[in-house]
């Protein structure tokens, strides 16, 4: 998956995912609900990466990885057991892979950079 706006999109719904799985059922613990927080700040950094189009803008992905970083510690610390957990955590570790795809292509230099550094040939 090369395309980083199919990306953003991909992981922007494996996260609503995960947001459905902790608030879909009324059980879920209330230490739980906490970990929508930064699902949803994750979701708007990668929905603001697919309004960028056609320029595409990944500087959100840095935030992006660190909310979803941010989420799968808070699941993991989980002392509770809710089938919503192992829902929400692979949901949640999926996309860290995808954002985490993103934010290197964000760390990569401009297309032609590369080019433009390089050392011109002895003549």
């Amino acid at each position: 998956m090369s395309d980083p706006l199919l990306q953003a999109k991909t992981a922007r719904e494996t996260l609503a995912r995960a947001l459905g799985a902790l608030q879909a059922d009324p059980t879920v613990p209330p230490s739980l609900l906490l970990v929508a927080e930064p699902v949803a700040q994750a979701m708007s950094a990668l929905h603001a990466i697919e309004r960028s189009a056609p320029t595409i803008e990944l500087r959100s992905a840095f935030d992006a990885r660190e909310h979803v970083r941010r989420a799968l510690n808070m699941l993991q610390a989980q002392e509770v057991r809710h089938a919503a957990i192992d829902t929400a955590t692979e949901a949640v570790a999926v996309a860290l892979g995808i954002v985490f795809s993103l934010s290197r292509l964000a760390e990569a230099p401009p297309p032609g950079a590369e080019a433009a550094s390089a050392p011109l040939p002895a003549a």
